[in-house]
């Protein structure tokens, strides 16, 4: 049986085997945190203080659960991610009903797209494409363990290269990733700047999270998100093509923002191939390819309009 989540189901999430199982998500927020969070799971309605909409969906034969998919607004509320996509071994390569009834029960709250990251290598690709989802775009997940780097770089160490994100450089950073990545990824993610808002991924968690820019004569040609915990540092960058700043250079920046971690991971796409280069050159290890997949729930509709003369 395949039905949205009730509050009256955690207890019973909360002692099935369904808790050790791998989530197939990969958001960023929840990287290295592999493990089901019950308080993810509660809808706004039921926990004061949750924010964003959220839809789960589980699948049970008799009292036990085999799989539970949830979903929770991205930067708008017509675009959602999948943070929670866990399956028992004979569910992986059947067809994903689960996803069936997340979508339905998205569309029914206006939502517009769903985003999944996934393992290159996660054995329920194929089921996921038949379930609507079109793959788009890989990524690649690299650590460094600063005791094991094999050149040594001099670090920036406040990070004075970069100024804090403001809603008054917003349009810059939405110029910098349409310089970045390839019509197809834009089409998938955003090509006017309230589509682009609207599906900004959710980044690293936690208060010392934060974002920042670097200027090149007042343009915005570079970008980075940080976040920490405990002993690791995390990050996501984003470089202007044939911009005059160097990967190494900004790199060193970056890491000037987490001099106290030990372990470093970034998450980079395959669009970014100076800066793949430039981690494997400063000792960062490739440990994981994703690929990410967007579901379109709703059409566009094209209706007869009006242009001016001579406009193309």
């Amino acid at each position: 049986m395949i039905r949205a989540l009730h509050l009256l189901d955690l207890p019973r999430i909360s002692l099935s085997g369904i808790r050790k199982l791998p989530n197939q998500a990969r958001p960023h927020k929840r990287l290295g945190l592999d493990k089901l969070a019950l308080l993810d799971l509660l809808p706004m309605k039921y926990w004061v203080g949750m924010g964003k909409q959220r839809q789960t969906w589980i699948q049970t034969r008799a009292l036990k659960v085999q799989g539970l998919v949830s979903a929770k607004c991205a930067g708008g509320n017509s675009v959602w991610e999948i943070d929670y996509l866990l399956l028992s071994p004979e569910l992986m390569q059947e067809e994903m009903d689960l996803l069936y009834g997340l979508t339905l029960g998205a569309g029914r709250c206006g939502v517009d797209k769903l985003f999944l990251r996934l393992a290159a290598d996660s054995l329920c690709l194929d089921p996921i494409r038949d379930a609507g989802f079109c793959f788009y775009k890989k990524e690649y997940l690299y650590r460094l363990e600063k005791g094991e780097a094999r050149t040594s770089h001099k670090t920036a160490g406040s990070g004075q290269l970069f100024h804090p994100v403001s809603s008054e450089n917003e349009f810059g950073m939405f110029q910098l990733y349409n310089s970045v990545f390839p019509l197809h990824v834009r089409e998938a993610e955003g090509q006017t700047l309230d589509e682009w808002r609207a599906a900004r991924e959710e980044r690293w968690r936690g208060p010392k999270a934060k974002e920042y820019i670097f200027l090149e004569e007042g343009s915005v040609v570079g970008w980075v998100s940080v976040g920490r915990r405990k002993k690791n540092g995390y990050f996501s960058l984003m470089l202007r093509p044939w911009s005059a700043v160097q990967p190494d250079a900004l790199l060193d920046s970056v890491e000037g923002l987490l001099p106290r971690q030990s372990t470093l991971w970034c998450i980079a796409s395959e669009f970014q191939t100076p800066f793949l280069q430039a981690l494997e050159d400063r000792g960062y290890q490739m440990v994981q390819e994703y690929t990410k997949a967007v579901r379109n729930i709703t059409a566009k509709v094209r209706r007869p309009s009006l242009v001016p003369i001579g406009a193309e």
